[in-house]
């Protein structure tokens, strides 16, 4: 039982951690965060619940990385086509 709660202590302060990531715009880092916490809360059992919203949000930035991605490559393009 002490195991499982020190696993999802160590859930939450991932948790914590990619929160702060995604707010200081460390997008990438953030999703690897988010990962580990989910894998913590699978091995805790406890908290299950979150697992399924963890991995939404995880879905929801690699959503936003491939835009930004997209976004950049079609600004370059278009200074390119400039010159």
């Amino acid at each position: 039982m002490e195991r499982n709660e020190a696993l999802a202590q160590e859930a939450v302060r991932y948790l914590s951690l990619a929160q702060k990531l995604e707010q200081e715009g460390h997008i990438e880092k953030a999703i690897e965060h988010y990962g580990v916490a989910a894998d913590y809360l699978k091995s805790s059992g406890y908290m299950m619940q979150r697992i399924d919203e963890i991995y939404s949000r995880i879905e929801e930035l690699k959503k936003f990385v491939k835009q930004e991605i997209f976004y950049r490559q079609e600004h370059f393009r278009a200074q390119v086509d400039q010159i």
